[in-house]
């Protein structure tokens, strides 16, 4: 059996760029709690490197941008409705 150097590069391997949370809801006009829920919903794949630092693909922000809202789980059947301002009862 041939034995594998864990210290050596796997040339195959690429790497994707990543962004982390707080610079991807600048770039989304949105909160970080958002993209949390995203997360939950499926729309976000997150990268968790610790228990306190998420990073995501920049390709799955990019995609979300472009109106993409299935960039992490393509078979995820969500729907994202527009805020409403809701009538208060008089």
């Amino acid at each position: 059996m041939k034995k594998t150097n864990l210290n050596q590069a796997d040339s195959s391997a690429v790497l994707e760029p990543t962004i982390k949370r707080s610079r991807a809801a600048e770039i989304l006009d949105k909160t970080p709690r958002t993209l949390a829920r995203y997360e939950t919903r499926g729309i976000l794949r997150p990268i968790k490197l610790n228990s306190r630092s998420v990073v995501y693909r920049v390709t799955d922000i990019q995609k979300i941008l472009n109106g993409d809202f299935s960039a992490a789980a393509p078979s995820a059947n969500v729907l994202l409705l527009p805020r409403t301002k809701h009538a208060s009862a008089a």
